[in-house]
């Protein structure tokens, strides 16, 4: 009963980081130095996606293949990973028309939102599937770390695509809530889920979402930052501290 009281706080403190993270790029855009603050904010959150796909997300799928599977030479964690590159790449650049510049860059937001969406639906399966509080409460860390700065990313994707208010919010309530969502969905197979079979499905979408976050962390955010030479050392060092950022955080979570 005591964890599940903490899992419902769980619940609405994830909703909460993402949607408020989500509604920062709005707020700062409408500052008279948001037109500076706003490139910025997109090369740190590129930072902050390049350091979760490789640091984070990588380095969870090793660790759950090799916990679920023993110690092998296939480099499992990593083919997976590239899949997950090739499948946005598919989806952005080949099933979406190249003459259809504008159209692919208005889509981005919504590839983007999917990604995210199921990399937070997978990250709130596996805390709902927690047993133990103190091992729960360190995955919270980490999930409301990552949460509110991928929020903050796809609240600036929307910004640049000049998506309305209702559409704005309630495209962000459906992010936000992906991911109370999977605690849900995990708190609810608890005990019908094998432990070897939920280590093998988390390691296959860590790796999965490792190869998007490296994708639209290279192919869209910083490569559409620097498509404007201005101010490229302080675009380059935001994206350093983004990643940096992601470093610090692996020392606990």
């Amino acid at each position: 009963m005591e964890m599940f009281f903490v899992k419902l706080l769980m619940f609405v403190a994830i909703f909460l980081f993402g949607f408020t993270g989500g509604m920062l790029p709005q707020v700062l855009g409408k500052t008279k130095h948001g037109g500076t603050i706003l490139p910025l904010g997109s090369a740190f959150a590129g930072g902050v996606f390049l350091g979760a796909g490789t640091i984070h997300l990588l380095g969870d799928s090793h660790e759950y293949f090799a916990r679920s599977m023993g110690e092998h030479e296939y480099p499992y964690f990593l083919m997976v990973c590239g899949s997950g590159f090739l499948l946005i790449l598919l989806l952005e650049k080949v099933l979406v028309r190249a003459d259809e510049a504008h159209a692919a860059r208005s889509a981005n937001p919504y590839m983007l939102m999917a990604v995210l969406s199921v990399h937070s639906f997978i990250a709130g399966t596996a805390l709902g599937l927690e047993k133990e509080l103190v091992a729960a409460v360190i995955l919270l860390a980490a999930i409301l770390a990552h949460k509110s700065f991928a929020a903050f990313a796809l609240g600036i994707s929307f910004v640049e695509a000049g998506l309305v208010k209702a559409k704005y919010y309630s495209l962000l309530a459906f992010f936000s809530i992906m991911t109370p969502l999977g605690v849900l969905l995990g708190a609810l197979l608890n005990n019908f889920l094998h432990t070897r079979a939920a280590l093998e499905l988390e390691a296959i979408f860590d790796g999965l979402a490792g190869g998007t976050f490296i994708y639209v962390a290279s192919m869209d955010i910083i490569n559409h930052t620097f498509s404007e030479p201005e101010t490229r050392w302080s675009k380059y060092i935001a994206i350093t501290l983004g990643y940096g950022l992601m470093a610090v955080l692996a020392i606990w979570a």
